[in-house]
């Protein structure tokens, strides 16, 4: 059993127009805990997006350290270890910043919101034993 998790979630706020949206923005990511290489089964996690904005926006997140929204990666030292992130339960879209094949949802403008990020990380990976982790920014862009 290996424990991961993807941590450093930052957010960050972008305007294609002048500063006419006040939004406040938190989110976690998904921790997936243990991980059984020998298991037949993926490991599914989730965390989320909460937020309060004046004005609707599409919601991106960066592709971390691995570059591509294909195939997410965590880091232990030298080791990596697949996974993703989607934008639906049945974690069919890709959560990206709407390019490369993924998607970026549009949330809505209004009261406290949370949007639930939907992590998995597919079965039968030959990892070491270790912490993994990635470095991830979500981006609010109206």
């Amino acid at each position: 059993m290996r424990l991961l998790r993807v941590l450093l979630f930052t957010a960050l706020v972008s305007t294609s127009q002048a500063a006419s949206a006040v939004c406040w923005i938190a989110a976690t990511g998904p921790s997936f805990g243990a991980y059984d290489p020998l298991s037949p089964s993926p490991v599914d996690a989730a965390g989320n997006v909460q937020y309060l904005c004046t004005s609707p926006a599409r919601v991106g997140i960066s592709a971390g350290g691995s570059g591509t929204f294909a195939s997410r990666t965590m880091q232990s030292g030298a080791s990596s270890l697949a996974y993703n992130l989607y934008s639906d339960a049945a974690r069919t879209q890709v959560w990206g910043d709407g390019t490369g094949g993924s998607g970026a949802p549009t949330v809505a403008a209004g009261l406290f919101q949370s949007v639930p990020i939907y992590g998995r990380i597919p079965a039968g990976q030959d990892v070491g034993t270790g912490s993994y982790s990635d470095s991830l920014v979500v981006t609010f862009t109206f």
